[in-house]
């Protein structure tokens, strides 16, 4: 099972092919080590937990973050109204960035049975994160499908009513059969019988 590590290098990949984006990172936004990066505007990728649902799908909590560098004009050139720096550009650059890997990652999990939250959530990060740095933060849940496992591996099938044995029983015939459809009638007497 490597479906963490499916998302984390899909991410990096996608975001890198982004002409903006020069680095991508991932783990905690508190771990951020800014002093040492010198190369923006960068992506990072931090997933938040994760879940299973009954065995079928692995549901990803992710958020990406895309920010940069703020620069500050030193000469004051009074109040404008986009004041002595870049914010303005940062927010409009970073939002991009995130509408473009939204766009292209949406596709992509329609293509691959992946479903995405449908309205993913942004909130803009301002002189955050590390100090000077503007951007936005995409929030979004993944369900990705479990092909791997299986509840029923190595266990016995038991069925618990007439209907989920039937329902079985109708399914596996058809199988031993290469595809014949039984008569419905036939299986439901069958069971009948069994469950008395």
């Amino acid at each position: 099972m490597n479906h963490y590590t499916e998302i984390l290098a899909y991410i990096k990949t996608l975001a890198l092919q982004d002409s903006l984006v020069n680095v991508v990172t991932q783990g905690e936004y508190t771990d951020l080590d800014i002093d040492k990066m010198n190369v923006f505007p960068f992506v990072h990728v931090q997933v938040n937990g994760a879940g299973f649902t009954n065995g079928s799908s692995v549901i990803f909590n992710v958020q990406l973050g895309a920010v940069t560098d703020r620069d500050t004009n030193k000469k004051v050139i009074g109040k404008t109204y986009f004041n002595n720096d870049n914010e303005v550009d940062n927010l409009n650059d970073t939002l991009g960035i995130l509408n473009r890997l939204w766009t292209k990652m949406y596709s992509d999990f329609e293509d691959n049975d992946i479903v995405a939250s449908e309205n993913p959530s942004l909130e803009i990060t301002k002189d955050d994160v590390a100090n000077g740095l503007d951007g936005w933060i995409l929030s979004f849940d993944i369900e990705m499908p479990n092909k791997e496992l299986s509840l029923c591996q190595g266990l016995p099938y038991i069925p618990t009513s007439k209907a989920d044995a039937a329902a079985h029983y109708y399914i596996k015939r058809v199988e031993d059969t290469g595809g014949t459809i039984l008569d419905k009638g036939c299986v439901d007497d069958y069971f009948d019988e069994l469950f008395i």
